[in-house]
This record gives C-alpha cells, sequence and structure tokens, in this order.
C-alpha cells in the first residue's frame, strides 16, 4: 500500500560501502526538501557494510532511509523488487549503487511524471558514457 511519500528511490547494492554514503547524500542535496521522498537500499548478499553505511548516513542527514539486506545474492533484479514491494511512494527510481547515476538527473525525470496526465507511464534516463567492467 503506498503512503503519501511521492517518491521512492530504491538502489540495489552489493559491496558498496565506499560509494553508498555519498550517493545518498548527493540524492539528498539534489531532491532537498522538493520532493517528499524515501531512499531504499537493497544490500544483496554483500561482504561490507553497506547496510550500515546506509543507516549511518540516513542519521547524520536525517533523511528517511532504509536498508533491507538479502542473506545471500539473488541480483540486481531481484533486489530492485524487493526495493519495490516495500516502497511507500507513488513514484519509483531506480538507481545503481554504484554511483554511475547522477541524483541531479532525478529532479528532470520527476518533473516530466507530474506533468504526465495519463496513470501508465515509464519516464527511463540512460547513461551516455557507462563505466561497466568488462
Amino acid at each position: 500500500m503506498r503512503s503519501g511519500l511521492s517518491v521512492s528511490i530504491i538502489i540495489p547494492a552489493k559491496d558498496e560501502q565506499e560509494n553508498i554514503g555519498t550517493l545518498i547524500t548527493e540524492i539528498h542535496s539534489a531532491l532537498g526538501t522538493e520532493e517528499d521522498y524515501e531512499v531504499i537500499v537493497v544490500d544483496d548478499g554483500g561482504s561490507d557494510d553497506t547496510f550500515g553505511e546506509t543507516l549511518r548516513t540516513a542519521e547524520r542527514l536525517g533523511c528517511r532511509a532504509r536498508a533491507i539486506r538479502h542473506a545471500a545474492s539473488a541480483g540486481q533484479s531481484t533486489a530492485v523488487m524487493t526495493g519495490a514491494r516495500h516502497a511507500q511512494g507513488t513514484l519509483i527510481v531506480t538507481m545503481d549503487g554504484d554511483g554511475q547515476n547522477d541524483p541531479a538527473d532525478v529532479p528532470r525525470l520527476l518533473a516530466q511524471a507530474h506533468a504526465m496526465t495519463s496513470s501508465s507511464y515509464c519516464i527511463a534516463g540512460y547513461r551516455k558514457q557507462r563505466k561497466d567492467t568488462p
């Protein structure tokens, strides 16, 4: 059941302790008070402290963020699905935990979503310069 939150940002992450705090901070800076949002980080069976870093960052910033942990890695798609099942926002934004998606782009995507007159749509961004490992 969805609540009054406008946006749930879902971040599937595995061993992203070094990146997740910065990413949540950038999301908080990008959205500020413009959106009533939550961040859901799904730690997909990682071996570091992505889970704890998520909670520490949320507390430091005073933002709404939750961490969910898979006991074993189930893959990125399953992590996104887990996040979506726990999401309370009317809209869902997905971002990679490695910081390759720029949180500064989210307000522009949300502006397009808020301008939609249909209730069925998907607005997608893409990375011009991917940095995936081969």
